[in-house]
């Protein structure tokens, strides 16, 4: 879940707090804003573990801050060396993530057949809200 505040100021900023559940254990997670590059997406990320989900909440909710968006993704994560590999399956379909250095990024994608120019920045908010627009 995507919180914000009702004025949308993270949105605005292009920044991000999300709170999500994986393998029972909770996640709050503040993602500051992309940096330019044309084929990568990178952005400072935090991200820590919440031993109370519900106490969480109504602190978010005390501070102003509101759900905005939910959606839902199964993750099967890998690591090759220094590379995280991300398999994701999501309502728009199956994605793959990768973490890492830009050359062994590039180095594998293109041992998977995948070239930069396929390369998606978009996340999962913009690829779904694209996605719906379709419909």
């Amino acid at each position: 879940t995507l919180y914000d505040f009702p004025s949308k100021i993270l949105y605005k900023k292009r920044q991000a707090l999300r709170l999500r559940k994986m393998n029972k254990k909770f996640f709050l997670t503040f993602k500051g804003p992309p940096q330019k590059s044309r084929k990568f997406k990178i952005r400072e990320e935090y991200e820590t573990e919440v031993k109370n989900e519900k106490q969480l909440r109504k602190i978010l909710k005390s501070l102003g801050f509101i759900p905005v968006f939910n959606y839902e993704k199964h993750r099967t994560v890998y690591r090759k060396k220094i590379l995280k590999i991300s398999l994701d399956e999501t309502s728009i379909g199956n994605f793959i993530e990768l973490e890492g250095k830009r050359g062994e990024i590039v180095k594998f994608a293109s041992a998977l057949g995948v070239s930069k120019r396929e390369f998606i920045k978009l996340d999962y908010i913009q690829l779904i809200k694209k996605e719906s627009a379709k419909t």
